[in-house]
C-alpha cells in the first residue's frame, strides 16, 4: 500500500474532492489567472435523475455550487471513449437543464455550468503535449464569448511530464500532485500540507480506508484488462495486415486493404478503429 491514496480510483478521487477546503484550493488555482477567487463551496446531489422515465440516471464524481451559485462538475475519466467528448457534454447540458423552473414565470435565467475532466488518456489522439483544452461557447466569426453559461475543461494527466522543480504555478502542482501522489513517499511541493496530511492512507479512519482499497483492486483489475485488450488488439492487428498483404499480392492493393479490414473485423476489432488503421472510411467498414 502507497504512502497516499490514489486520485486515478474513484474512491480516492471523490475522497480528495469532497474535502471543501482542497477543492477550493483546486478551483482558485484553476481560475487563478482570471483572476476568479472562490470562497464558499456547496456540495450537491451527485446523482441527477431522469427528466423523462427513459433517460438515464447520471452520477457525477463530484458536483458542487460556489459563491454565486456557479455549478462545477468534477469528473475523473480512466479509460479512452470514443463519445468521451459527447459524454461530458451531456453531463454538463444535464446539469443546465437541471436549472429549469416550472411555469411560465421562469425566464431562462441560467447559472454557469462548468465541467472540469481529469483524463488518464490523451483527449485527441494525435495531439500529446497538450495538458489543458478549455472549451467555451464562441462567436466563431469574431472570436469573442458568446455566452459564459456553459464551460468544459478538460486536463490531459499523461500530457504532463514536469517535475515537482518544475512548477510554475498552483495548477501545476496541482497537476502535477494529481498524477504523481500514489508514488510519493514524501510531501513533493510546499505550501500543500492540509492536501499530503488529508491524503495519507495510514490517517484514513478505517472504514474508509477499507473503501479505499476495495476501490484501488477495481482501479488495478481494469488497468490489467486494458493491457490484456491492448496486447489482443496490437495481435489481430499484426495478423490482420499479414493475412491481408498476402491475400493483396494477388487481388492488388485496394483489395488486400478489404481483405485486411475484414480479417481485423473478425477479430472483434471496432469499426473506427479499423477504419484508423486501414485509411477506409467508417461506412466503408460497417458495409464490410
Amino acid at each position: 500500500m502507497s504512502k497516499y491514496i490514489n486520485p486515478f480510483t474513484d474512491f480516492g478521487f471523490k475522497y480528495i474532492f469532497g474535502n471543501a477546503e482542497l477543492l477550493k484550493m483546486f478551483l482558485n488555482a484553476l481560475f487563478e489567472k482570471e483572476g476568479k477567487v472562490i470562497t464558499k463551496v456547496r456540495y450537491l446531489s451527485k446523482e441527477q435523475t431522469p427528466t423523462e422515465p427513459t433517460d438515464r440516471t447520471i452520477i457525477y464524481d463530484v458536483f458542487c455550487k460556489v459563491d454565486k451559485g456557479d455549478n462545477f462538475i468534477l469528473e475523473m475519466q480512466n479509460k479512452y471513449q470514443d463519445t468521451f467528448k459527447d459524454r461530458a457534454l451531456y453531463y454538463a447540458s444535464r446539469s443546465i437543464v437541471e436549472q429549469g423552473i416550472k411555469g411560465k414565470d421562469w425566464r431562462y435565467k441560467l447559472l454557469p455550468v462548468y465541467g472540469i475532466y481529469f483524463m488518464n488518456f490523451h483527449l485527441n489522439k494525435d495531439v500529446t503535449d497538450n495538458v489543458i483544452t478549455d472549451v467555451q461557447l464562441i462567436d466563431a466569426e469574431r472570436q469573442h464569448l458568446f455566452c459564459d453559461k456553459l464551460r468544459m475543461i478538460f486536463i490531459d494527466l499523461p500530457a504532463f511530464n514536469k517535475t515537482a522543480d518544475e512548477c510554475e504555478n498552483n495548477l501545476d502542482c496541482w497537476i502535477y500532485n494529481i498524477k504523481n501522489l500514489e508514488t510519493m513517499t514524501r510531501a513533493a511541493i510546499q505550501g500543500f500540507d492540509k492536501f499530503y496530511s488529508w491524503a495519507e492512507v495510514a490517517a484514513m479512519p478505517k472504514k474508509k480506508r477499507m473503501q479505499y482499497e476495495e476501490s484501488l483492486k477495481n482501479y488495478r483489475d481494469m488497468l490489467m484488462d486494458r493491457e490484456t485488450n491492448r496486447n489482443a488488439r496490437r495481435r489481430a492487428r499484426e495478423e490482420g495486415w499479414e493475412e491481408g498483404h498476402a491475400e493483396g499480392v494477388s487481388i492488388g492493393r485496394a483489395e488486400g486493404i478489404l481483405a485486411t479490414a475484414r480479417n481485423m473485423k473478425a477479430k472483434g476489432l471496432s469499426n473506427d478503429f479499423i477504419a484508423e488503421v486501414t485509411g477506409l472510411s467508417t461506412a466503408e467498414v460497417e458495409k464490410l
